[in-house]
């Protein structure tokens, strides 16, 4: 998270951080594009496919940013709306099912199927430049998995390095927050309501790469 500090002191970090964000991925953007698939789904089969694609996609950021986070956590059983208390799966197997996942998204995207336009605030309905972002985010996924079984992974990594990514930052997946009040950066907003601006060492790097960057 944001600004390197003493890891120690960023420890002492508030829980309250770490557990809104746990909130704000599995009971908003989880539960919420679950939702948005469903009901794609209920529409004349082949008429949503961009618009599974966009969800699918969606759904992957967002549990590889849990793993990143937190390693294990809630993947094959979490967002079912039976399981009470999903099994918290291993890393590998969230990152080998994310890469599936993402191959299932670029496969469903195509030239006539509906697509979320007005409400896709990262790219305005671009499918070109959601295959560009899943490429991409497939191929950080890949060098992840690379780092423990780099021989598992060799032949995805030099397919994937060879179709369509993100080439600069006019391409790139992100939110445009604005200088007006309700349109902040969130993390900017907790320090500015409760710290005076200023990062009191709520957000730090984590203890793996604090050490890499040592």
């Amino acid at each position: 998270f944001g600004v390197i500090g003493d890891y120690a002191l960023g420890l002492q970090s508030n829980t309250f951080l770490m557990g809104n964000v746990w909130a704000f991925i599995y009971t908003n953007v989880l539960k919420n594009v679950t939702l948005l698939e469903q009901t794609a789904r209920e529409a004349e089969p082949g008429t949503q496919n961009n618009i599974l694609a966009q969800g699918k996609l969606t759904k992957v950021l967002a549990y590889w940013q849990a793993t990143m986070l937190w390693e294990d956590v809630p993947y094959t059983q979490a967002v079912d709306f039976e399981t009470a208390l999903p099994v918290f799966d291993s890393q590998e197997t969230i990152l080998r099912g994310l890469v599936v996942e993402i191959d299932d998204a670029v496969a469903l995207m195509d030239e006539t199927s509906a697509t979320i336009e007005n409400g896709d605030l990262i790219y305005g309905g671009d499918m070109e430049l959601w295959e560009r972002f899943a490429n991409s985010l497939k191929l950080k996924i890949l060098m992840e998995i690379a780092n423990v079984d780099e021989a598992s992974v060799r032949d995805q990594i030099a397919a994937t390095v060879n179709s369509p990514l993100l080439e600069d930052v006019s391409q790139n997946a992100q939110l445009n927050y604005l200088d007006a009040p309700g349109n902040y950066n969130p993390f900017w907003n907790i320090l500015n309501n409760f710290a005076g601006g200023l990062n009191p060492t709520w957000y730090i790097a984590g203890e793996v790469p604090f050490n890499l960057l040592q």
